[in-house]
């Protein structure tokens, strides 16, 4: 008798008696198979983010992606021999805009070639030498796409007669919306004798009381970084940041690797919803350096979780960084969101494919169900890459969030 590991219906109930230790009973059991869905989707991971933001999606390269001869090297994770690369991803509702994608790739002494194609669009896009084809001398190609909400094709292709980059994985990250997680202050005073030079830098600062004040609008208020560009010359300054009429602290500036060289120093500061007013200056005359472009990023909680970091029971299993056969009351997925700033809702990105139908899923969070079970979509085929996102209540610390 062939039985199938599954979950099965007893066709009907039997009742015998048992009237002594030792004595055996025959019961006839007739067993239909189950015909309910029992597993949720495919999971590739995880994410749980701020509520206000979604963060850059990373795409690692999956046999199932390729075709026309293109072969995965496991050690480096780049594509060879590049037929195709076909990516199905299916963008959350109300996420659909313009994007960044970066694509990591190796093309040796020589510039390479592929095309991207993005729906219906197609270009033929030029890689540069990397110098040779090792994986620790790789570059990344940037380009802008815009993707729907709901499903997109991606496609890199070899270009006939032309020689092939290595291809690694890609990151998307959405901009041109209220997600964007970048802002750029604008200078709106310069005290002299500082000045602003062609290039933009402004300066310098401090000596004789010269300072600059830059002006940003933000739509969130909380925590942020503040990359400041600088050059010293040739000895290390001193600068201070004030934010919003509030002094900050003095901050010892490093010279310049050459000394008019242009370097990055990030501050931490805390901003207000709406407009902020950001003055760089020094104390009793000291001097400073002289002032580049700023650039604000917002510092958002993200904490990424990876199928081989979950706990994993009954019928789940970790198949090639794909978590599979997990379900409701069969399998679970459980992690813990570590270091959550303060309590308050968040959002738990889910990334997955499902190319056959599924069930619903059950999210629990410390042990608490969250009132609703989550509905996933069907995907086309075992190359595609879905989102889906589930506000969630944590607490402030550590959250233990199970699936099943």
């Amino acid at each position: 008798m062939n039985i199938l590991k599954d979950k099965y219906l007893l066709q009907q109930s039997q009742q015998k008696s048992i009237n002594s230790k030792g004595e055996e009973v025959n019961l006839d059991l007739g067993l239909t198979a189950n015909k309910n869905i029992i597993f949720g989707p495919n999971y590739s991971g995880f994410t749980v983010s701020d509520s206000n933001v979604f963060p850059t999606m990373f795409i690692p390269m999956k046999p199932s992606y390729l075709s026309n001869g293109a072969t995965i090297n496991y050690e480096t994770g780049y594509v060879q021999n590049l037929g195709d690369i076909t990516i199905e991803i299916y963008i959350p509702k109300n996420f659909g805009g313009n994007y960044y994608i970066q694509i990591n790739y190796i093309s040796g002494a020589k510039e390479t070639y592929a095309s991207l194609t993005v729906n219906s669009t197609t270009k033929e896009e030029t890689f540069y030498a990397t110098y040779d084809w090792q994986a620790e001398n790789a570059y990344v190609f940037n380009t802008n796409i815009n993707l729907i909400a709901g499903k997109n094709i991606i496609k890199i292709s070899k270009v006939a007669g032309k020689i092939a980059p290595w291809i690694g994985g890609i990151s998307l990250a959405i901009v041109d919306s209220s997600y964007q997680p970048q802002y750029y202050p604008k200078v709106i005073k310069i005290q002299p004798p500082a000045q602003q030079m062609e290039d933009g830098f402004v300066g310098p600062i401090g000596g004789e009381g010269a300072y600059v004040e830059e002006s940003v609008n933000v739509p969130y208020a909380g925590s942020y970084t503040l990359n400041v560009s600088y050059m010293t010359g040739p000895h290390p300054v001193q600068l201070l940041v004030d934010i919003n009429g509030k002094s900050g602290i003095v901050n010892d500036i490093p010279q310049s690797q050459s000394p008019w060289e242009a370097n990055m120093v990030p501050f931490k500061v805390d901003l207000n919803k709406g407009n902020n007013v950001i003055k760089l200056y020094t104390n009793n005359g000291a001097k400073g350096p002289w002032i580049g472009p700023l650039i604000l990023s917002k510092t958002f909680y993200n904490y990424p979780v990876y199928p081989f970091n979950t706990t994993l029971t009954g019928s789940s299993k970790n198949y090639r960084e794909t978590i599979v056969y997990s379900g409701f009351g069969v399998g679970s997925i459980s992690f813990t969101a570590t270091n959550v700033p303060k309590s308050g809702q968040y959002n738990l990105i889910i990334t997955y494919f499902s190319p056959v139908p599924i069930n619903d899923v059950y999210i629990y969070i410390n042990g608490k169900y969250i009132g609703q079970p989550q509905k996933f979509i069907f995907t086309d085929s075992i190359n595609s890459v879905a989102y889906k996102i589930v506000p969630i209540n944590l607490n402030q610390g550590n959250n233990t969030i199970t699936i099943s």
